[in-house]
């Protein structure tokens, strides 16, 4: 029978990871013997992924042309089918009233959700971006301790947020925020760009993954 098999990441194309990654192998013996592991486990994914009847069901366009370029013969068993976003939760909703957890802010805010300690997130690369921006906001980043004095004109401020207690209240960070950051390195397609999209509120990210499927550019973020 067919077997449909949905990808999320790259974990069926590289041997041992989810996505790609460069591994320093150290000594002589212990390299050969990574090697020889990470050998077998790719052999033995693409002797699954070459069966006849099995289907690769990928969220975004980006890693569905890396499966149709390392297996041309199963180009027509290769699909994309987006994660899907729930609308009754996610939506545009205006309130000119709405306390942001608390913080009365003065100035617009930059909502960014992906945690600080993930590199793929690239937290850090939104952090050195700061230094560039001349224009007054703060950031309302999720994981993040609070910073201010960020800017050409120390005029940007970092407030942290611990978590977000419901859907509710994520929905109305995303509504209320001017734009919302993914500046991550890799993505397939992120949920959180995906869900502030369908609140109205537009995305900032770099050119990779998902976010090249759902940014319009200039019309629905940059």
């Amino acid at each position: 029978k067919p077997v449909i098999f949905t990808v999320n990441d790259e974990w069926l194309l590289n041997p041992i990871s989810h996505y790609p990654y460069r591994v320093n192998s150290g000594k002589a013996i212990t390299g050969f013997l990574r090697s020889r592991i990470m050998k077998n486990r790719l052999q033995m994914k693409e002797k699954l992924i070459k069966k006849e009847n099995v289907l690769i069901v990928s969220v975004s366009k980006e890693i569905a042309n890396k499966f149709k370029h390392r297996y041309p013969s199963k180009v027509n068993q290769i699909f994309v089918i987006p994660n899907p976003v729930n609308t009754q939760l996610f939506f545009p909703e205006i309130q000119l009233n709405f306390q942001k957890q608390n913080f009365d802010f003065d100035v617009p805010y930059v909502f960014y959700a992906g945690g600080t300690k993930d590199p793929r997130k690239g937290w850090d690369l939104l952090e050195k971006s700061l230094e560039f921006c001349d224009e007054k906001f703060k950031v309302l980043a999720v994981g993040a301790k609070n910073r201010s004095g960020i800017g050409r004109h120390s005029q940007i401020d970092i407030i942290g947020i611990d978590n977000i207690s419901t859907l509710s209240n994520l929905r109305k960070l995303y509504r209320n925020a001017k734009l919302t950051a993914v500046p991550s390195r890799v993505e397939a397609l992120p949920q959180v760009a995906t869900e502030s999209l369908s609140c109205g509120t537009p995305v900032v990210g770099f050119n990779i993954g998902g976010l090249e499927d759902i940014i319009v550019e200039s019309k629905t973020g940059i």
